[in-house]
């Protein structure tokens, strides 16, 4: 997808806005007639220019904060791709205020006759205005030494990204000025507070050429500075910021948020290079500049006078990664601000990155290929490593927003700094203590595997590729890898490799089709006696005409419903897609539609599995009575799937065989939250004491071992018991002292509870026991957890 300007237009007009959008099977055949949809989100942008990527532009359009439908999403009409797979969006700003602004669009594209989708993020700038004006420099403007020359080109540019001149404008140097006022606190103390003041400097007529132009930059004066240019209507077309560095008595001495402001010379050094650091201190004194991250790597002591100045630090030789560069300053005793604050401090990150650290990795791999062929994979790298080849497809990809790793960024990633720092300025300025204390205070598994679809399809395994760990070099290294014959579509190859001194990564992507591609679409379960209709969309990916035969095959619970072969012919590129009635029968489990399409050279195909799975959920019926001298006939109406189907009949002298029944139905029981996991297990604690029961006191023992065993992992470190997770565990909650209970049953009958459980059970009832309840229901959960204490022979008054 695109928004097509105009030929070499750098924005679009409102009334101009459309998004063209082209949508292909992932194979890459035009998607003929499938469903575009789009959304839009409009907020303020920058201009970007590709003729002129060097330049920033200056975006003049000022937002008020609260504009209307800010980063608002809004749903655009739909559209059904052409023959070459083309659409138009058009796109509606006929409420949005004109201005320049970024439009942000979400075009997502259908497959024929299914819900599956690929998305695609489009954003341009729209504006009315008719030039814009920009610059270049290779000067780092936030950090000019003092005194040296540096110089910036500006150009002016229209919308066909054509070079303008402008006339009639005005240019106004600024002075950004923190002037530091001494305020009298609330609580009697006097502290200094921060005033912004600007200063015009210079203001003199301004014109530019219809080309780049140079212009230098004063750095006679350290300070922070900004260039404006109005038009004649004095409207701002052009503003930039800049600081000078070096000593400069005349700035302020206080920065615009803390008392000490910091700047590097780049963020990005090298081991053993000198890395300056700007300082503007608020006055006299003495400090402690070091390379710190999770542990101070250097460190060098320095005096500064109040102003500006230029500091120096050495990067180890032997260090590398993120780190940061920390300041400490502590004020000089006969410096006369008394009412700053004695001790002043900041910090700044910097990256250490290692000359030669990149690995060159290259893959190379064919742009096409057939299911069932070997895919073959080349790997080159400029030294020898350690190398993972891994393909995926592309389609896994989208769903997940994967990215290729980049194994050199994440050794760079951004660090955390772990270095405490500790002052003594208390014992070095007494006053500070005293002026501090008159300041003002600020403000398991088992159970889960148990409710898993019995029924459930056999899916198409994802199209995976791992390669393990291979070495590689200068010289190619062959890798294979076997498509399989099910997959239509695009895989991308991604490679990682590892050194001793470097990392690297590469991708590739590789498109999998044969000349027939079938699209099938299937219902993901169904239940015996019902009829659905199943497509398959077919795309002719040669250079000719085709025709082709087109049968389906079906295996398990489905059979189809009246013809099943037809015949279509298609033009190169073209898609059709095919209707089959299918029937449900009453065979349960993994059923498959199989679609067959005959090729000039080949047979193809492709299938789609389903669930047959009843209707109705998994029932259990127990029906109790007794023999009175004679016998009983119960009628077996009920109609059941063969499957998992059990009938059981026990008779005994002995009420027991009840709880037998109860036993046998909570085994089946498909819910097992912690309460209704308890209550299941009161059956298997009864037949342990009662006679006759069929099972021995090992085999229900050993039941409970596996409920204490997901009682554990539901049971936080407070002792209380969550009703899924150790996450959901509440205090004051009846379902832990429900819990409880039966565990305290459970070790007065004789079973060995876990110790850890028990304890930790303990330990909540104790507090409990002593919380204070604030309704009804607190204080029966308070009361049950007296009783249950009183029961395990602990004092409770």
């Amino acid at each position: 997808a695109s928004v097509d300007a105009g030929e070499n237009a750098a924005w679009v007009t409102p009334d101009q806005l459309a998004i063209n959008a082209h949508l292909e099977n992932l194979f890459g055949t035009p998607a003929v007639g499938n469903r575009i949809t789009a959304t839009q989100k409009v907020s303020v942008g920058e201009f970007q220019l590709s003729k002129w990527k060097e330049f920033n532009f200056f975006n003049p359009t000022i937002y008020p904060d609260k504009h209307p439908n800010y980063d608002e999403e809004e749903a655009l009409e739909d559209q059904n791709a052409d023959a070459r797979g083309n659409a138009i969006v058009k796109a509606d700003l006929s409420k949005y205020a004109n201005g320049c602004y970024r439009v942000n669009f979400d075009v997502e594209g259908f497959e024929s006759d299914g819900g599956r989708s690929v998305h695609k993020s489009v954003q341009t700038i729209v504006a009315d205005r008719d030039y814009v004006l920009g610059y270049r420099t290779a000067a780092q403007l936030d950090f000019l030494p003092y005194n040296q020359p540096a110089a910036i080109e500006l150009v002016a540019v229209n919308k066909a990204q054509a070079p303008v001149g402008l006339t009639n404008c005005r240019f106004h140097l600024i002075e950004l000025v923190n002037e530091p006022v001494l305020t009298k606190q609330d609580n009697g103390t006097f502290k200094y507070e921060t005033v912004s003041q600007e200063k015009t400097v210079q203001d003199q007529a301004f014109a530019l050429e219809n080309k780049a132009t140079s212009f230098s930059v004063p750095t006679n004066e350290a300070g922070k500075f900004r260039w404006d240019i109005v038009d004649q209507n004095g409207t701002l077309i052009f503003s930039l910021e800049y600081t000078v560095v070096g000593a400069n008595q005349r700035l302020s001495a206080l920065g615009e948020k803390t008392d000490l402001n910091l700047k590097l010379s780049k963020k990005t050094v090298a081991p053993g290079d000198n890395l300056e650091v700007s300082l503007q201190a608020p006055y006299d004194g003495y400090g402690l500049i070091a390379v710190e991250r999770d542990k101070t790597y250097a460190w060098k002591w320095f005096r500064a006078s109040r102003g500006m100045s230029v500091q120096e630090i050495q990067i180890p030789a032997n260090f590398s990664g993120y780190a940061y560069i920390n300041v400490s300053f502590v004020r000089g005793i006969n410096s006369p601000e008394v009412y700053a604050s004695p001790l002043s401090f900041a910090a700044a990150p910097f990256k250490c990155v290692p000359p030669q650290r990149e690995i060159k990795l290259s893959l190379d791999a064919p742009k096409r290929s057939k299911p069932g062929d070997k895919l073959p994979i080349k790997v080159r790298a400029d030294r020898n490593c350690k190398v993972v080849v891994f393909a995926v497809d592309t389609g896994i990809l989208q769903v997940s927003d994967y990215e290729t790793p980049d194994p050199l960024a994440w050794q760079f990633r951004k660090r955390q700094l772990e270095v405490q720092t500790y002052d003594i300025v208390e014992s070095l300025l007494p006053e500070y203590s005293k002026l501090k204390q008159t300041a003002a205070s600020g403000g398991g598994d088992e159970h889960v595997e148990k409710n898993l679809n019995p029924f459930s399809r056999v899916a198409e395994k994802p199209v995976v590729f791992w390669s393990g760990v291979i070495s590689a070099g200068p010289q190619p290294v062959d890798v294979n890898y076997v498509v399989p014959e099910f997959f239509d579509g695009s895989v991308r190859i991604m490679a990682v490799a590892e050194s001793a001194d470097g990392e690297g990564s590469a991708q590739c992507e590789s498109a999998i089709h044969g000349p027939i591609i079938i699209t099938p679409q299937a219902p993901l379960f169904s239940a015996p006696g019902d009829q659905f209709l199943t497509s398959a969309t077919l795309t002719n990916a040669t250079e000719s005409d085709l025709s082709t035969n087109v049968h389906i095959e079906c295996e398990g619970g489905v059979t189809a419903v009246g013809q099943q072969q037809q015949t279509i012919s298609l033009h190169p590129g073209a898609s059709q897609t095919l209707r089959w009635q299918i029937k449900t029968t009453d065979t349960l489990g993994n059923a498959v539609i199989r679609f067959v399409a005959t090729a000039p050279t080949e047979l193809v195909h492709r299938q789609r599995t389903l669930s047959v799975r009843p209707a109705a959920p998994f029932l259990t019926l127990v029906e109790s009575g007794k023999l009175a001298g004679g016998g009983k006939e119960v009628p077996l109406t009920q109609e059941f799937y063969p499957q998992f189907e059990s009938r059981t009949v026990i008779g005994s002298t002995s009420p027991v065989l009840f709880v037998n029944g109860l036993h046998q139905f909570l085994e089946t029981y498909p819910y097992d939250c912690s309460e209704q996991l308890t209550s299941k297990e009161l059956a298997n604690l009864a037949l342990i004491s009662v006679p006759g029961s069929g099972l021995t006191k090992a085999q229900l023992t050993a039941r409970l071992q596996v409920y204490f065993k997901l009682i554990r992992d539901r049971q936080a470190s407070s002792g209380a018991i969550g009703y899924w997770t150790a996450d959901d565990a509440k205090e004051l909650d009846p379902i832990s002292v429900y819990v409880l209970e039966f565990i305290t049953d459970a070790k007065l009958a004789g079973i060995a509870v876990p110790s850890d459980i028990d304890k930790a059970g303990v330990n909540y009832l104790k507090k409990v026991a002593s919380a204070t309840p604030s309704d009804l229901d607190e204080a029966e959960v308070v009361a049950k957890a007296i009783y249950l204490l009183s029961r395990r022979e602990q004092v409770m008054t």
